[in-house]
């Protein structure tokens, strides 16, 4: 399911697809910019995978 990230002093919007990547783009965000960037998400309800 996507998610929407944001970095709320970065002030970006980016689409993540795998929950797993956004834990990742959260460390990384952190270890380059400093712990005060929080990152927020939330699932968009939206997805690209089709149902039977």
């Amino acid at each position: 399911m996507p998610y929407i990230v944001t970095c709320t002093l970065c002030e970006f919007q980016r689409e993540i697809d795998a929950l797993e990547d956004v834990f990742e783009f959260r460390d990384t965000h952190q270890a380059t910019y400093g712990e005060d960037h929080v990152i927020e998400w939330e699932l968009t309800g939206e997805s690209d995978q089709a149902t039977d």
